[in-house]
């Protein structure tokens, strides 16, 4: 894996890796941090699973070098694992956009190959043959310690303190980004059931692997974290990842209709149930058989949660910051040194105002909501509908003509939870980070939870993804507003939905399926469970916690030569299978059965990884009744499967 200049690297990135067959990773950002150095050049990068990749932080410190004395001299003096390492790698090469290696670079390195020649090792000598390529590097680095015996690990997400903006910034392409995967994976699904029960219709191929490929250029450095030129996000991006989403929808609709059904695009924000509401001369109160809330008339904001089963409460506005409640809306100054779109600064975290002009606040008996207008000046405003939805509360927000310089947009939630460690959601998993100064904004997905042992709160989203907890100050990133290099950066109109789950208890899953039932973008009146394939666990035990989910159900590329990626050579080898992935977002060892229904029977099982290549196994895995067979995860293991029918 060769990621120079990505801003954070995924504590699940070790593990994706070695199933797309990559045991190394090169990344040189970590050298940028801003309070704590990182401590290696040369280390064992362990995922949340266990799994390992050995990692090389080149020590020249950048990934443009320009082949100047001083540069190639941090070789040796920044090197902090040189007696692991036996050499290190140089990246050097003109700009940032793949410009390569220049001739005057080329003509100072084989300069500093004749120095070398003459007094030694104080001057490194920089070779480009074929016997020190990156293979080669690694390679000779496990040979040199025989194995692991010498070379120290690094466990988890490793975090860059530095361009945390990247989590905010150019909003709309991150909201696209979110609901282009989701509606993808659930395209996958529906089409892979169509292509196997109706015996004319085919699986189509070649439209959704060139909207997968235009959603894969748009997570291209710099698109994806918002730090790209506005030319990018005027002209291309945005409108590669619009297209992308009204395609699918259209294509996700004609499936549903050729199986007789309907398709469904739920609004997440919306309630299966309305609220019982009343309102006080000061306060609205909104209540379910599960929940109490209580949102103050004066500002707008929740102060008081409560289960409506035990009166445990929830919201906190007597010890901490915050004492005017939850959904507190918050503007902060954020004005970076240096790269605006890239960074947010810790001197700034403590910059901030209220959002207190409230201009009208009302409550629509027949749904159950209360909608608050707030005025942030210079006619933009902010739009709050809270409702209840059984055991949640939804938050449908608008963000009217934001126009802002140099501000940044969050929510406060100030619970009743005391914990120093918080819980992020992210990509086939979740972290768990100290609320420490240093990480005063975190990347995280779908939702973050505070939790003790006998209650917590989880804050879902559907399109965000920077977050920060304090104590017991829980903070949903909303907008930024950088000028540069985008000087309209995120200006304009915004919808966001959130939500709070009061739970009781620790973390569980039912946040993980909560935050994943919200973030749905297509339905059908199809029960896929029933009709195609379901995982359920396969012990009574784990029935009332169980941590086995599939992420992606697709037909296998090399089922047809429909696929541009499928490595048949003839039609006459064509097959009909499908993909499982599945994984355990929430950390432990489990067991599940996946079935499929009775209207296929499976023949053959192979376990396969990310590139679908056979991945061998010492046992054949046992197909039970023709239907079904069992899965063992170790926590947060990702499997994939390749079943044939």
């Amino acid at each position: 894996m060769w990621l120079p200049d990505s801003f954070g690297y995924s504590g699940a990135l070790p593990q994706i890796g070695k199933l797309s067959q990559c045991s190394y990773f090169v990344t040189q950002k970590l050298s940028w941090n801003s309070i704590n150095k990182f401590p290696y050049s040369t280390f064992f990068w362990q995922g949340i699973d266990g799994s390992e990749v050995l990692t090389h932080c080149p020590p020249a410190d950048t990934y443009t070098s320009d082949c100047s004395v001083e540069n190639i001299l941090k070789v040796v003096r920044n090197g902090k694992s040189k007696d692991i390492e036996g050499g290190s790698l140089y990246l050097f090469g003109k700009g940032d956009g793949g410009g390569g290696p220049t001739e005057e670079q080329i003509n100072k390195l084989r300069r500093m190959r004749q120095v070398n020649a003459k007094i030694g090792s104080e001057v490194p000598s920089i070779s480009m043959n074929s016997n020190n390529s990156p293979d080669k590097f690694f390679e000779n680095v496990i040979k040199l310690n025989k194995g692991k015996h010498n070379i120290p690990s690094y466990i988890g997400e490793l975090y860059l303190e530095i361009h945390r903006g990247t989590y905010t910034t150019q909003s709309v392409i991150k909201k696209f980004m979110r609901k282009s995967e989701n509606l993808l994976t659930e395209l996958e699904q529906l089409a892979s059931y169509a292509s196997l029960i109706l015996p004319d219709y085919n699986y189509p191929y070649k439209e959704i692997n060139a909207m997968w490929e235009d959603v894969l250029l748009c997570q291209f450095h710099d698109v994806l974290p918002g730090s790209a030129i506005e030319m990018n996000y005027k002209y291309e991006s945005k409108k590669m990842l619009h297209k992308v989403l009204e395609k699918s929808a259209i294509i996700y609709e004609n499936i549903t209709k050729l199986l007789n059904a309907e398709a469904t695009f739920p609004k997440c924000y919306e309630s299966k149930e309305v609220p019982h509401a009343i309102e006080d001369a000061d306060k609205f109160v909104l209540w379910s058989d599960h929940l109490t809330v209580v949102i103050s008339k004066n500002s707008g904001s929740i102060t008081s949660i409560k289960n409506s089963l035990n009166g445990k409460e929830f919201i906190d506005i007597e010890t901490g910051k915050n004492k005017r409640g939850a959904n507190q809306f918050v503007l902060f100054d954020d004005r970076p040194d240096n790269w605006q779109a890239w960074d947010t600064e810790l001197y700034n975290i403590e910059d901030y105002k209220y959002v207190t002009n409230l201009k009208s606040i009302v409550l629509d008996e027949s749904t159950g909501t209360v909608t608050s207008v707030f005025d942030i000046g210079n006619e933009c405003f902010i739009t709050s509908s809270v409702t209840i939805d059984v055991d949640l509360i939804k938050f449908h927000i608008k963000v009217t003509n934001w126009n802002k310089e140099n501000k940044f947009l969050k929510v406060e939630f100030p619970v009743n939870i005391h914990n120093p460690v918080c819980t992020y959601d992210i990509q086939f998993g979740n972290k768990k980070i100290e609320t420490a100064f240093y990480k005063f904004e975190v990347c995280h997905h779908k939702y973050a939870d505070l939790s003790e042992a006998s209650k917590g709160v989880s804050i879902i989203n559907d399109c965000k993804y920077g977050f920060a907890t304090l104590g017991n100050l829980m903070k949903l990133s909303l907008l930024r507003s950088p000028k540069k290099p985008d000087a309209h950066a995120d200006m304009g109109d915004h919808e966001i939905n959130y939500a709070i789950y009061p739970h009781i208890g620790s973390l569980s899953m039912d946040t993980v399926n909560k935050s994943i039932a919200f973030n749905k973008v297509a339905a059908n009146s199809l029960d896929l469970d029933k009709h195609f394939i379901k995982i359920e666990p396969k012990y009574k035990c784990d029935e009332h916690n169980f941590n086995m989910k599939i992420s992606c159900i697709k037909r296998a590329e090399d089922d047809d030569l429909d696929s541009d990626y499928s490595i048949l050579k003839s039609n006459e080898n064509k097959s009909k299978s499908i993909v499982v992935r599945v994984y355990d977002p929430l950390g432990g060892e489990v067991t599940g059965t996946l079935s499929v229904s009775k209207d296929f029977k499976i023949v053959d099982i192979v376990p396969i990884d990310n590139l679908e290549m056979p991945i061998e196994t010492t046992e054949k895995i046992a197909i039970i009744d023709e239907t079904s067979f069992d899965i063992t995860l170790r926590a947060f293991e990702i499997k994939l499967f390749r079943i044939f029918f």
